[in-house]
């Protein structure tokens, strides 16, 4: 149980867990950002490229910093559940965050391919 944790492990896992916070709320203010220039009617800019690749950023360090408390997060979303102490159980925040800033990333490449086809349409009218 919990007092079975070291108090290092504890300390560890609570930065972690607030650590892993901060970066889901940078994603947010980004995000919101991010729609406003939208709505602005300017989606093909590059301060939307640079807004994804810090999405994608905050997105794998999140998934890095909840690797310390991946273990007592599984165990309390699949309470009673077997097997959760199965280390692809406990990897599997990490996994998806991770696969989370790729398929940013990758939205950010296309993006950013976007903005430049737009600038040469532009130069050439």
């Amino acid at each position: 149980g919990l007092l079975d944790v070291p108090l290092p492990m504890l300390v560890l896992q609570e930065v972690a867990a607030a650590s892993v916070g901060a970066c889901l709320l940078w994603v947010l203010a980004e995000f919101v950002f991010m729609c406003g220039r939208v709505r602005k009617e300017t989606a093909f800019t590059a301060a939307n490229v640079r807004a994804l690749g810090r999405i994608a950023l905050a997105f794998f360090l999140a998934g890095g910093l909840i690797l310390p408390t991946a273990a007592r997060l599984m165990s309390w979303l699949l309470l009673g559940m077997r097997g959760v102490d199965s280390p692809v159980w406990q990897l599997l925040p990490t996994f998806m965050a991770w696969v989370a800033a790729l398929m940013i990333r990758a939205i950010q490449v296309l993006l950013r391919r976007a903005v430049e086809m737009q600038t040469e349409q532009d130069l050439t009218v």
